[in-house]
């Protein structure tokens, strides 16, 4: 197991919202990952309730349920992992609307293929929304991500790459099984 302080989780909830500018008092998430998974915990439920967001928790990955959701609340903002984007392109089609109040969906816990996100950016796009995937990335050591693209201007953004370290964040690459630092711009 990984120990996690409420410092963590508290650092985590004053770090998300300077990354993400749509997190804001007022607005709602749609709180689909399981929150016994620290991605659930730490981004989809704290942070959500210590920034004034609404959580709308939806218990297990359920496209029924999720469309249910999104239908009745229109919220905001979207955690998801990419297995999960793969299972709303497959069920049941959320109907013409269903997403258009969506400003950004959150997408980690697992690598996003590019072909992936511009297929679920699309489908969003055909279902009444301009929302963007952001990336983030990290590790329940880091509670929950340690780096994401959600700062930075998609035009910005070189696919396949994590994006910015999060504010009093330090991340390193490494030589694969080393201790060996990597360089600036080095693969690791």
């Amino acid at each position: 197991g990984i120990i996690i302080s409420n410092q963590n989780f508290n650092a985590m909830a004053q770090q998300t919202p300077i990354l993400c500018q749509e997190i804001k008092p007022g607005r709602s998430i749609l709180s689909c990952l399981p929150i016994f998974h620290v991605f659930g915990l730490a981004v989809c439920c704290h942070t959500a309730l210590v920034s004034g967001l609404k959580c709308i928790i939806v218990p297990r990955i359920n496209t029924k349920k999720m469309n249910k959701e999104l239908k009745k609340y229109s919220p905001n903002i979207m955690p998801a992992v990419p297995s999960m984007l793969r299972v709303c392109l497959k069920d049941k089609d959320p109907g013409a609307n269903a997403f258009k109040k969506i400003k950004i969906f959150v997408v980690g816990g697992d690598y996003l293929p590019l072909d992936l996100k511009k297929e679920f950016e699309a489908f969003v796009h055909a279902h009444g929304s301009d929302a963007i995937i952001k990336i983030g990335y990290g590790l329940s050591e880091s509670t929950g991500f340690c780096a994401s693209t959600a700062p930075l201007p998609e035009d910005e953004v070189t696919p396949g790459t994590l994006g910015v370290p999060n504010p009093d964040m330090d991340v390193r690459v490494f030589e694969p099984n080393t201790d060996v630092e990597k360089t600036v711009g080095d693969v690791g």
